[in-house]
């Protein structure tokens, strides 16, 4: 991208940016996507700034741990978050997750996708809350947590969830009982996310209550 194109796409003002954290099957997905679609904003998933594992036989590459953030190549994702948040365009790069390594063209270089700034910025993975480099850039921190989950092995992160129970969503300041690499800290405000049928009518203290 030369100098005029990079001027021309930089925004005004800097977007307001909100990290989403969670594990899988907690929503985290489903509510950064509603939100980039009612807001008008970009729905941001880290997962493509997984590291390539191309110098790995498959048979290796299908053992790593993939909720560990040490896969993640965090300061690559800093630095587009970051130029993200000054306004600017970046060159996400593309992943392949069937083979665990970056998309490639024909002459042998990782294909990117253009992604340019916009006025909300919803960033959103398992990780999203972890790396310390992020959070400056959060206007609003979110774990979101599904209520039926249970740690069957706090240590690998891994959960069971019950179907029987309906889905309750809500996020907190407090730090779940989960693997502390899925469970960052999260923003100073108490922030609770639930349904209609069980939030209480009134909201009480330091909490901002919202129904989804």
């Amino acid at each position: 991208m030369n100098q005029q194109t990079w001027h021309s796409e930089r925004l005004p003002f800097p977007p307001v940016v909100l990290g989403i954290a969670g594990c899988t099957g907690s929503g985290k997905t489903t509510l950064a996507a509603a939100l980039a679609r009612t807001l008008g904003g970009i729905h941001f998933h880290i997962d493509t700034y997984y590291r390539d594992l191309a110098h790995m036989p498959l048979e290796e590459r299908v053992r790593q741990n993939f909720d560990h953030p040490s896969l993640i190549e965090s300061p690559l994702l800093v630095a587009h978050i970051a130029a993200l948040a000054r306004g600017e365009s970046i060159e996400r790069p593309l992943y392949d997750f069937a083979s665990y390594t970056r998309v490639l063209g024909p002459d042998g270089v990782g294909l990117t996708e253009t992604v340019r700034p916009s006025a909300y910025l919803m960033v959103e993975g398992i990780f999203a809350l972890h790396f310390t480099e992020l959070l400056p850039y959060y206007s609003l921190r979110i774990i979101l947590i599904h209520r039926t989950n249970s740690v069957s092995n706090a240590g690998s992160g891994a959960t069971s969830r019950s179907a029987a129970a309906p889905p309750k969503w809500f996020a907190t300041s407090t730090s779940p009982p989960f693997a502390p690499q899925a469970w960052p800290l999260c923003a100073p405000l108490p922030l609770t996310l639930t349904s209609p049928s069980t939030a209480p009518e009134h909201s009480t203290g330091r909490s901002s209550r919202f129904w989804l």
